[in-house]
């Protein structure tokens, strides 16, 4: 009885989601765009600031992401520089902060940023960044800098490059029209030794249109191949109740590490 009553909330809250998602995303689509663009799902700038200003986050968890945790030490195993795109005000940054890290992330929604800082109880101050399109909110310490601005005005001329990148839901949440380009911008943080995780899920694309989005390994090694050498780390079924609600029977998140090829445009 107990597990049926979860059953029932979790896809009642799944249909929330879908439906609030929707809800911002047509909310804040301008009358010019095709109908094609809407059936993609694609998510404007305007509608995931509308989420966080509205406190729709059903997205952020309240645990150290459990994959990171899992393949931390393949990713980084000493002290160093790690960036968090679309960072959110997720704790894995606190964890990653707390393990002695340099931590840089990137969100759009300033609300989420000053979240972050205060829910975990971190001194910060706003500042004037050097990079003119962003602003930087940093700890009193400096080794937690998140900009507010666009990922895709990224660059490692302003933002150095990176010993590690922990990308969970962001490159699933970038339209996949975009896709190609977030991933020369963002593997070109990485140093030359650097190494990125990359958390992706894969599933009938046909039944669901995200976001986030399905990416199987063909797609990840067309997105990042180019410039990365791709190794599938594991692969699990994360199917969920609230799936169903997405016309979905199956749900597989993969963990892929990514390497900068030597002798990359990117390097």
């Amino acid at each position: 009885m107990f597990c049926t009553l979860w059953v029932i909330i979790w896809q009642i809250y799944a249909q929330i989601l879908h439906d609030n998602c929707m809800y911002y995303i047509s909310m804040t689509t301008d009358n010019n765009t095709s109908r094609s663009d809407v059936q993609r799902n694609e998510m404007s700038l305007q509608s995931w600031d509308g989420m966080w200003n509205e406190n729709f986050i059903p997205f952020h968890e309240s645990k150290v992401h459990k994959d990171l945790l899992k393949h931390e030490k393949t990713l980084i195993s000493h002290p160093g520089r790690i960036f968090v795109p679309l960072c959110g005000k997720t704790v894995d940054m606190k964890y990653l902060y707390d393990q002695g890290h340099s931590v840089v992330g990137i969100e759009f929604s300033d609300k989420a940023i000053v979240q972050f800082f205060e829910e975990n109880q971190i001194q910060f101050e706003k500042n004037d960044s050097k990079f003119e399109k962003f602003h930087e909110y940093k700890s009193l310490d400096g080794k937690v800098s998140l900009y507010a601005g666009d990922i895709f005005d990224a660059d490692a001329e302003n933002l150095g490059r990176f010993d590690a990148i922990w990308d969970r839901g962001s490159f699933v949440a970038i339209n996949v029209c975009d896709q190609e380009k977030y991933a020369r911008i963002v593997t070109n943080l990485l140093k030359h030794d650097g190494k990125y995780l990359l958390n992706a899920f894969t599933y009938d694309g046909s039944k669901y249109q995200g976001p986030p989005h399905t990416s199987s390994e063909v797609d990840v090694m067309q997105r990042f191949g180019p410039y990365c050498d791709v190794t599938l780390l594991d692969t699990y079924d994360g199917f969920k109740p609230y799936h169903k609600n997405w016309g979905l029977d199956s749900f597989l998140v993969c963990n892929y590490l990514l390497q900068l090829k030597q002798g990359s445009a990117n390097l």
